[in-house]
């Protein structure tokens, strides 16, 4: 099996180089790719290691690769990128990245209960030192021997083991009061210790704790842009549906008829539909401007129920800064070419003066330049005409 599942693997590793060659160590997948690789190069040194040590009858011993199987697992986070697409894994990859998101804080969390832990524990220790010398003082070293010294060994003998026992007393591995008894029979400052400790973790440690990670799932729990690009799409969609099965409900027509204006204005007359559209946050304040701009744009007195479902679902919302920026640069743009060919047509019109005048000749080098606008002079002056009907006929 582990040879069949070996050469599956090289096969698969030789059929993407054949086919990607030198793009399969630099496309977006190249980490994957080096990290294959290097599986099957461990798994054909295995192999061919363990051939060669029963073929001399020598023992495996010598040379374990078994720990390289672990590697394979993380072939399995391969597959965990699928979850990222499915909508049906949403709930889990969001607990996975909560969980991955999450193991920084948790370093931190134990060092933070770890330095609490042990600044209590040295004083429970040195406080139980001294008290023992004391009671061994004044009792004999015999005293030792008795059970409350003992009981007081089993819980507190060392600083690694006080710090078992308060570890277990915060975390129910061991009932608390099974811990204070000793305490309390040996010193009340002790015992008033210990109940500062747990009432320290109880009330606040681990709210801090827990309140730390729940801030940090819901960070994480903020969707992507990815996301929210798709959700942002699929709702587009589903409207849009819901808009051209309406259409065809009320109309009595399949998806892909048109619609007048006439009948499109007695759909938007309809409270019903009006207060349907509100819902959806679509609101069209002049219904002839919005289907006449429709049916400019198709090139027809009609348009089509899909592209006018897909038109109302575009214009829900206000218009935002973006819009209103891109109407204004837009505007800029046709005055500007509007500008450049007045003043085109303006160059042309002196062309066709001057050849229609060639008096005006002589006196042009008086007039302003071509480029400058300048207001057109007429053909023929009054004075002139004046002049002209005058003269004697020939």
């Amino acid at each position: 099996i582990e040879l069949g599942f070996a050469c599956f693997y090289a096969v698969e590793l030789l059929l993407k180089l054949a086919v990607h060659r030198l793009y399969f160590f630099i496309n977006d997948d190249m980490r994957w790719n080096i990290f294959d690789i290097s599986l099957v190069i461990f798994s054909g040194v295995e192999i061919t290691s363990s051939f060669v040590m029963l073929s001399e009858g020598v023992a495996r011993e010598g040379m374990n690769l078994t720990f390289l199987r672990l590697l394979r697992l993380c072939k399995i986070a391969k597959v965990l990128r699928v979850l990222r697409t499915l909508r049906f894994f949403r709930e889990l990859r969001l607990m996975l990245d909560c969980v991955l998101g999450s193991v920084l804080n948790a370093i931190w969390c134990i060092a933070m209960l770890f330095f609490v832990m042990f600044i209590f524990s040295l004083l429970l220790v040195q406080g139980l030192a001294d008290y023992l010398g004391e009671y061994s003082r004044e009792n004999g070293l015999q005293s030792l021997e008795d059970p409350h010294v003992g009981d007081i060994m089993l819980w507190y003998g060392s600083v690694g083991r006080t710090l078992l026992t308060l570890f277990q007393s915060t975390t129910s591995g061991v009932d608390w009061r099974d811990c204070y008894l000793p305490l309390e029979q040996s010193s009340s400052m002790l015992s008033a210790v210990f109940l500062l400790f747990v009432s320290l973790f109880t009330i606040s440690v681990w709210n801090i704790v827990t309140s730390t990670f729940v801030e940090k799932a819901l960070k994480i729990a903020q969707p992507d842009l990815e996301s929210l690009v798709m959700e942002h799409h699929l709702k587009d969609v589903q409207d849009a549906q819901a808009l051209l099965e309406l259409f065809c409900s009320r109309l009595g027509c399949s998806d892909s008829s048109s619609i007048c204006y006439a009948q499109f204005k007695l759909l938007t007359e309809q409270h019903n539909f009006r207060t349907y559209l509100s819902a959806r946050g679509i609101d069209i304040k002049n219904v002839e401007v919005f289907f006449r701009m429709l049916a400019t744009a198709s090139g027809n007195s009609e348009v089509e129920l899909k592209v006018l479902a897909n038109a109302l679902v575009r214009m829900k919302g206000f218009a935002t800064a973006i819009d209103l920026q891109t109407l204004s640069f837009e505007t800029k743009i046709t005055l500007s070419k509007q500008a450049k060919g007045v003043k085109e047509l303006g160059r042309h019109l002196r062309r066709i003066e001057r050849l229609l005048d060639p008096g005006a000749k002589s006196g042009s080098q008086h007039s302003l330049p071509d480029d400058k606008p300048t207001l057109l002079k007429p053909i023929f002056s009054e004075k002139e005409a004046h002049k002209s009907s005058l003269r004697p006929p020939n």
